[in-house]
C-alpha cells in the first residue's frame, strides 16, 4: 500500500511540475507570443495556469503527512540553503 502511496504522490508532483514549468514558459514567451505547440499565451492563460497549480499544490500539500511537511519547510529554509551565508 505504501509503495502505491508514494506512487500517486510521485505522479501528482510531477504534474505540480508540469504546470511550474507551462507558467515559466508562458512568462518567457510573453502575451501574444506562440508556444512551440501554437497555442497563443493570453493573461487568461496564464491565470488558469496558476489558479490550477495552485489547487493542485494545495491537495498535495495537504496530503502529506506531518512529518513530510516539517521535513520540506526545514528542507526550504534560507539556512539550509545557504541564503543566509550569501551563497
Amino acid at each position: 500500500m505504501e509503495q502505491v502511496s508514494s506512487l500517486v504522490c510521485n505522479s501528482r508532483l510531477s504534474i505540480i511540475n508540469l504546470y511550474r514549468e507551462q507558467l515559466r514558459v508562458f512568462k518567457k514567451l510573453g502575451i501574444g507570443q506562440r508556444t512551440e505547440h501554437g497555442t497563443i499565451v493570453t493573461d487568461k492563460l496564464i491565470d488558469t495556469t496558476k489558479r490550477r497549480l495552485s489547487q493542485l499544490s494545495a491537495t498535495y500539500e495537504a496530503s502529506l503527512t506531518s512529518a513530510a511537511t516539517k521535513w520540506r519547510i526545514k528542507a526550504d529554509s534560507p539556512l539550509r540553503n545557504g541564503v543566509a551565508h550569501g551563497v
